[in-house]
């Protein structure tokens, strides 16, 4: 049934937990603890990519930057796609007044 609601299991979760490991967060030697683990995995990172970077692969990094700069050609033909659409309904617009003009033709002697 809790499996079927995560959010409830989390909840539960949290509410059993919270009491208990909220004291340890300010204990000198657990947030000694979390600063290592952050660093290792900081420092894992660094060599994960060092290993991709040997083996000509790319990281997560590498691909995220190439997402972005391939995603900014496209959103710029979209805006372009955009207003050439634009330009040509006002061009539709004009086209339409013109053709529909009365025409007036004075004779100049």
């Amino acid at each position: 049934m809790l499996l079927r609601h995560p959010d409830r299991l989390l909840a539960g979760v949290r509410e059993v937990l919270e009491p208990v490991l909220m004291p340890l967060a300010d204990e000198p030697v657990v947030q000694r603890l979390l600063r290592e683990v952050s660093a290792g995995r900081d420092r894992f990172i660094r060599a994960q990519e060092g290993v991709l970077g040997a083996l000509n692969l790319p990281t997560a990094t590498d691909v995220a930057r190439l997402e972005r700069r391939m995603r900014a050609p496209a959103d710029a033909l979209d805006r372009l796609d955009e207003q050439l659409e634009r330009v040509e309904a006002r061009l539709r617009r004009i086209e339409g007044a013109v053709t529909h003009e009365p025409t007036t033709s004075t004779a100049q002697e």
